[in-house]
């Protein structure tokens, strides 16, 4: 019964890590109660995406990078002194991607001036991708964008792209792996701290083993001490109740005589105990049971 509740609970999560919460029918927010497309009011400061081209011949008239005298536009969007490789390892055109990550159609990019951020009077939330480049273009002079300058990851330069919007997409997912530096490191102290406990308990096993055997020496003593002991205080005790009736008329004297013969028995007992004290109090708890 538990095993079959166990299956379906992972085939429902199954299919809930599949399901997505992507509009079929409509788009959100797009039409008001009674059908009608909703009017937004305009967005201010809207930042615009890095035109991106393989020359800065390229650029648009516009986005043309000029420099003063002693200086040199870098890969980062900027005019500096020097194009060091931090400067241009900070490239907009390359998504923060390098290596292998870094597509090849993206490895020869530089980037034209930034565009200012825009207005846009009627910014639509289901399409606004399309809105920002629009307005952009437009800022920029850009004829007919859409068709002149592709997207970063979707249409490179070639044929009538001459320009990619840097638009970048989401970061990839770093992969995780059990062979990195951390992971040995971890391993390595767990592991030494698991060989430190074995060779601990190997060395604790025999250096008690002869503390235990001593041990149990004196305990199998004792008990037969302690056997012996209590065997000879209950053969007083049974002389003792076996008596004549007529010796246990007077009662002082009879309860006089018993406790001494029980005394007696129980000191003779305590002298073959290794430990008197305890064998005394023992043998008499015995004998007052007894009497």
């Amino acid at each position: 019964m538990i095993r079959r509740q166990l299956t379906r609970a992972g085939i429902g999560l199954a299919l809930l890590s599949a399901a997505t919460a992507d509009q079929l029918w409509h788009d959100a927010n797009r039409y008001d109660a009674h059908g009608n497309e909703c009017v937004y009011r305009e967005k201010t400061d809207v930042v615009c995406s890095q035109v991106c081209v393989a020359k800065l011949s390229s650029c648009p008239p516009s986005l043309r990078p000029s420099c003063p005298d002693g200086q040199s536009f870098c890969a980062d969007g900027d005019c500096h002194d020097e194009c060091t490789e931090e400067i241009q390892a900070q490239n907009p055109c390359h998504c923060s991607r390098s290596g292998g990550k870094l597509p090849s159609e993206a490895q020869d990019l530089i980037p034209c001036l930034a565009i200012p951020n825009v207005t846009i009077q009627q910014f639509h939330t289901w399409d606004s991708q399309n809105d920002i480049r629009n307005a952009c273009g437009a800022e920029a002079n850009i004829t007919d964008q859409s068709k002149t300058v592709g997207v970063w990851g979707k249409s490179w330069l070639g044929d009538d792209i001459a320009a990619v919007w840097a638009e970048c997409p989401a970061a990839p997912t770093p992969n995780y792996r059990y062979t990195e530096s951390y992971w040995i490191a971890v391993y390595a102290v767990n592991g030494a701290l698991a060989l430190y406990i074995f060779v601990w308990s190997v060395y604790k096993g025999f250096a008690e083993q002869s503390v235990r055997a001593a041990t149990l020496g004196k305990a199998g003593s004792a008990r037969g001490k302690l056997a012996s002991s209590m065997g000879s205080v209950d053969a007083d005790a049974d002389s003792s109740l076996n008596k004549p009736s007529a010796e246990k008329l007077t009662v002082n004297s009879g309860e006089k005589a018993l406790s001494s013969s029980s005394v007696d028995g129980s000191t003779d007992g305590a002298s073959n105990s290794s430990d008197a004290l305890i064998e005394v109090t023992r043998l008499s708890g015995y004998r007052n049971h007894v009497l």
